[in-house]
């Protein structure tokens, strides 16, 4: 009989397999071994394995509302500071970028308060796009991944950046801020996410 173990509650083993503990064949959810390392949890072995390649690259976390993420998300662009450039010149092709939607809607007052978007940032540099009516915001073009947008409560007392900070809001009061690799890998995690 097969049993279907999830990669959240198990580990791998040096070869990158799970354990069998007896119960007969065991298949994976995840088919990419470097993907099931930090989907099992070992945040360190994947951070190791996988960032070992990308030393130059960085982690930010973008503010914006839910529907101008989807809007950017289903185009492939991103974003930020009301179209700012100078944002989006701090980062480079090959940085991870996630998205925090403190409020679904623009200027709305409801407080959705969820990651919204995770991916990584193309070649080239922002350009600028002429909406009309006076506005040329800047972007981005981002390889968007499939992702399930989270509450950010679910990992308040995860995120280096969040843990043990009750202002934790106050860092992204201008719309981009730079996080560790581990705290990416978390929400990555979080959201389902593969940034491989």
């Amino acid at each position: 009989m097969n049993q279907h173990i999830s990669c959240l509650d198990t580990n791998t083993d040096d070869s990158g397999q799970q354990p069998n503990h007896g119960v007969g064949p065991v298949s994976c959810c995840c088919s990419n071994r470097f993907f099931r390392l930090y989907l099992c949890g070992d945040l360190d072995g994947y951070r190791m394995r996988f960032f070992s390649g990308h030393a130059m690259s960085k982690n930010w976390v973008a503010v914006a509302s839910a529907e101008h993420v989807r809007l950017g998300r289903s185009n492939g662009f991103m974003q930020v500071s009301h179209g700012k450039s100078a944002p989006l010149r701090r980062i480079a092709p090959g940085d991870r970028v996630a998205f925090y939607s403190p409020t679904d809607a623009f200027r709305g007052k409801d407080k959705l308060q969820s990651f919204t978007a995770i991916g990584v940032v193309k070649d080239g540099a922002p350009y600028q796009v002429d909406m009309g009516d006076g506005f040329s915001p800047f972007r981005r073009d981002v390889t968007w991944q499939t992702a399930a947008e989270i509450p950010i409560r679910t990992l308040i007392e995860q995120l280096e950046f969040t843990k043990g900070n009750k202002n934790w809001g106050y860092q992204l009061r201008s719309g981009l801020a730079e996080i560790s690799e581990l705290d990416m890998l978390r929400i990555a995690r979080a959201m389902g996410a593969s940034l491989t």
